[in-house]
């Protein structure tokens, strides 16, 4: 059995991981203010290089904000935390940054 971990199933763990980050910020949103997004970037920086390197994470942020924008991506996470299921709507964006892992 291979136990070796896929570029595709680190792109996953790390998407995963990524957005329950964001899903515990949007509650933070939610019943506080908006964040900037600074502060945003830093916690999902700062979440993500848990599992991936910080070069991996910055792309990943940068192409989720190009394609879906701060208040996509905040929404990206609590549809995440509501359902379980990772939005197909982050998979291009992510995979744009495979190359960095």
């Amino acid at each position: 059995m291979n136990n070796k971990i896929t570029k595709e199933q680190w792109v996953v763990n790390i998407l995963v991981a990524v957005i329950v980050i964001g899903a515990i910020w949007f509650g933070v949103y939610q019943t506080v203010k908006a964040p900037d997004d600074d502060a945003f970037r830093n916690e999902f920086v700062y979440a993500c290089a848990t599992e991936a390197n910080v070069t991996f994470c910055d792309c990943a942020y940068d192409e989720l904000k190009k394609d879906l924008g701060l208040d996509g991506l905040l929404e990206m996470s609590a549809e995440y935390d509501r359902t379980g299921i990772m939005p197909k709507s982050a998979y291009s964006a992510i995979a744009k940054c495979a190359d960095k892992i």
